[in-house]
C-alpha cells in the first residue's frame, strides 16, 4: 500500500502526517537519536484511530521500519524521499 508522509523536523523531534486511500494519519512523539527513530503514527482507519509505535533506521533518503500495534502485528514499511 503506498502511503504519503510529510515529515517535520526539529532537532532531534519530529512530528508529521500521512494520508492514504484508507483515511489520513498524525505523527508525534517523533525522535531521532544518530541514525534511529521512533514514534507514533495515529492512523485513521475507515473512521476509526488506531495508534502504531514506529521504529526504523536512517539511511540517506530511504527510512525503513516496522509499524507495530497489539491487534495488528508487526508491519514492515520502506519510505524513499521525494527528490
Amino acid at each position: 500500500m503506498e502511503i504519503s508522509v510529510d515529515l517535520k523536523q526539529s532537532g532531534a523531534d519530529f512530528t508529521g502526517g500521512t494520508s492514504s486511500h484508507l483515511g489520513n494519519g498524525k505523527i508525534d512523539g517523533g525522535k531521532v537519536s544518530g541514525k534511529l527513530f521512533s514514534g507514533v503514527l495515529h492512523a485513521d482507519m475507515q473512521g476509526q484511530i488506531v495508534d502504531f509505535k514506529m521504529d526504523g533506521t536512517i539511511d540517506g533518503d530511504k527510512m525503513t521500519g516496522t509499524f507495530s500495534n497489539a491487534s495488528f502485528g508487526s508491519i514492515p514499511f520502506t519510505a524513499t524521499k521525494d527528490k
